[in-house]
């Protein structure tokens, strides 16, 4: 294929390829997105708490530890983050019920 023709082919498609610049920024979004959603539901669910104007997030990282084997979602993979997501969601709809 010619160099013309790899470049038109290349600019009509939808999703770039991994590993390039506009891939890893959605990742890099999303990454973001998930661990927001994560640090507001465990807030939620009252595993982080705030003492003293510091959020205390011990309880938190005991519970991931607990479930996930992780002290940190930030290392965690999307699928992870996901089960971590709808793990936490499910603690909150338990003790709201």
């Amino acid at each position: 294929m010619s160099a013309s023709a790899n470049y038109v082919r290349r600019t009509i498609e939808l999703e770039p390829r991994a590993g390039e610049p506009g891939v890893r920024n959605r990742e890099a979004a999303f990454r973001k997105a998930d661990l927001e959603r994560i640090n507001l539901l465990a807030g939620e669910a009252g595993l982080i708490t705030r003492k003293e104007g510091v959020n205390d997030s011990s309880k938190y990282r005991r519970w991931l530890r607990g479930n996930f084997r992780v002290g940190s979602a930030v290392s965690l993979e999307a699928e992870a983050r996901a089960e971590v997501i709808g793990a936490l969601e499910r603690l909150i709809a338990e003790r709201g019920a």
